[in-house]
């Protein structure tokens, strides 16, 4: 069991489906984490709740990110956490975002967005946000595990990652979000160093690629977040296999950048 205040994946999944509920009032959202609390561990949550939204740090506004933070300080165990909630697909914007994340890999702003709301909510709460301040541990579902761990892997942001049925980060993604993968990929391979040749990227044998990312982010794998680069995406396997197979990769994905998405 793990020593953490939410420390039961019962508790996880409960919080994580929690902050989807946008029409509670913060007395009334506390109140259901203490109740969920009680009702899963038999015992009172002995902490302090605070909570803090994106939409209150004015972040997520253009990307469609949501998600809220929830700060547990238990100041007689001298022991004290954030919990992030990132929302996963939940409207139109969000589908639409999958499109260009999942399947181009030409859209990340939901994965800055979360990194910019932890910020947020560590200097709402007045925390430091270096190694050995509080803990953040993000919660998600759905499209929002993309999120965090996209989040966690360019700017290390947060200490654990628990997410259920969860949309995989792809590694064409990495190559779009983070200028430094994106160097030792094109270097590695041996690819064009211009950065508007991006149909480059889906040149390389999928196998090779997705081994130099797992070994190229290894030191970032926690146990939390461990299997999150060998899970990929069933429809992105799909789709590559299909499409490699047939030649047409390269078009479809021409006709989506033509459609906006790649923009």
């Amino acid at each position: 069991m793990s020593n953490r205040i939410i420390h039961s994946p019962e508790l996880r999944l409960r919080l994580t489906q929690l902050g989807y509920d946008d029409k509670l009032s913060k007395k009334e959202f506390i109140e259901k984490v203490k109740r969920i609390y009680l009702e899963e561990t038999g015992n009172k949550l002995e902490a302090d709740i605070k909570v803090y939204t994106s939409k209150e740090a004015r972040v997520g506004e253009q990307s469609g990110y949501d998600g809220i933070a929830i700060y547990l300080d238990a100041k007689e165990n001298k022991k004290d956490e954030v919990y992030v909630v990132s929302q996963g697909s939940t409207d139109i914007k969000d589908w639409d975002y999958n499109i260009k994340a999942m399947f181009v890999g030409k859209e990340y702003s939901q994965a800055k967005a979360t990194n910019k709301f932890v910020l947020a909510a560590q200097h709402h709460f007045k925390l430091n946000n270096n190694e050995d301040s509080t803990p953040v541990i993000g919660l998600s579902h759905s499209l929002a595990h993309d999120n965090n761990t996209t989040a966690h892997l360019m700017y290390n942001t947060f200490d654990e990652i628990y997410s259920v049925n969860g949309a995989q980060t792809n590694y064409y993604q990495l190559f779009f979000a983070n200028a430094k993968f994106a160097n030792a990929v094109r270097s590695h391979f041996s690819l064009s160093l211009s950065e508007n040749d991006y149909f480059t990227i889906y040149d390389i044998d999928p196998n090779k690629l997705r081994q130099f990312a797992e070994n190229y982010y290894k030191d970032k794998q926690k146990i939390s977040i461990r299997s999150f680069l060998r899970m990929i995406h069933f429809m992105q396997r799909v789709l590559q296999v299909v499409f490699s197979r047939l030649g047409m990769l390269r078009w479809w994905i021409q006709i989506l950048i033509i459609q906006g998405y790649g923009h």
